[in-house]
């Protein structure tokens, strides 16, 4: 299939940036940063860093301007600075209770999740613990413990602690609706697709010519605000019309095929 750029809605108000807003810093440990962009709406969006390509570069924060919008949303990012896709002992609980404490006294209606690889596990990791409504994740992990041996991300390795990996299956039951976008040609990122299909409810878009870099290419396609928006609004018409041309299905990924919602299935990621 040949992936095609589609128009972009020029109406849809969740592709026009806000002017920039100074953070609010909540932790800043050697382990765990988690930093408040304050918004305006009734809406905050939970921001999940990716793990980035070196372990001595710095890890911005990622998604601000989109997951803001013109609505101007509260955004959180969360960044796990080891770089242990939330194994750290004691990481996840901290970023549980921080979120939940001070989400709590946000007035916001609505939560939502995003993020891109280490960053679309931790998406899809906490967003049923802080009752978030939506979440969505860009060539997410089902999982990072040593038996599926992983073979990327070799030099950050050493800061995964095996008995605090576990899957994402009994953390996306359906409380969440869940949103998954890999790109076909990452073989590696496929595999992660299918364990996430068959053992989670999600639904999972597989795109034609894309790679692990997904928000990156389809950034340089200019699509990139309107598939976050769109997903934001949960408008599945206008999501149709940016991807539809570039969804494949993988016959392997589950019964429901690309772009359809799947229910916890069987076997384990071996």
């Amino acid at each position: 299939m040949t992936a095609t750029t589609p128009r972009i809605p020029p109406q849809n108000p969740s592709l026009v940036r806000p002017a920039h807003v100074l953070a609010e810093t909540l932790v800043d440990d050697d382990t765990l940063t988690i930093s408040h962009y304050p918004g305006q709406s009734d809406r905050v969006v939970v921001t999940f860093n990716s793990a980035g390509f070196s372990l001595w570069r710095d890890q911005p924060d990622e998604f601000i301007g989109l997951a803001r919008g013109n609505r101007r949303n509260h955004v959180i990012a969360v960044t796990d600075r080891r770089r242990s896709w939330y194994s750290t002992p004691g990481l996840q609980k901290r970023i549980t209770s921080t979120l939940k404490t001070h989400i709590a006294g946000l007035n916001v209606a609505r939560i939502t999740t995003l993020g891109s690889s280490m960053g679309g596990h931790g998406a899809l990791l906490f967003a049923e613990r802080i009752g978030a409504e939506t979440a969505i994740a860009f060539v997410p992990q089902f999982t990072m413990h040593s038996r599926i041996k992983e073979p990327r991300w070799t030099e950050m390795r050493g800061s995964l602690v095996d008995e605090n990996l576990g899957t994402l299956r009994p953390r996306l039951t359906g409380a969440t609706r869940a949103y998954c976008l890999f790109g076909a040609r990452d073989k590696l990122d496929l595999k992660h697709l299918r364990w996430i299909s068959r053992n989670c409810t999600v639904t999972s878009f597989l795109l034609d010519g894309f790679t692990h870099e997904l928000p990156r290419e389809l950034k340089g396609r200019h699509i990139l605000e309107g598939v976050v928006g769109a997903l934001l609004d949960e408008d599945m018409p206008w999501l149709d019309a940016l991807l539809g041309p570039m969804l494949v299905d993988d016959p392997r990924a589950g019964p429901d095929g690309a772009g359809q919602r799947s229910g916890p299935g069987g076997g384990a990621a071996t």
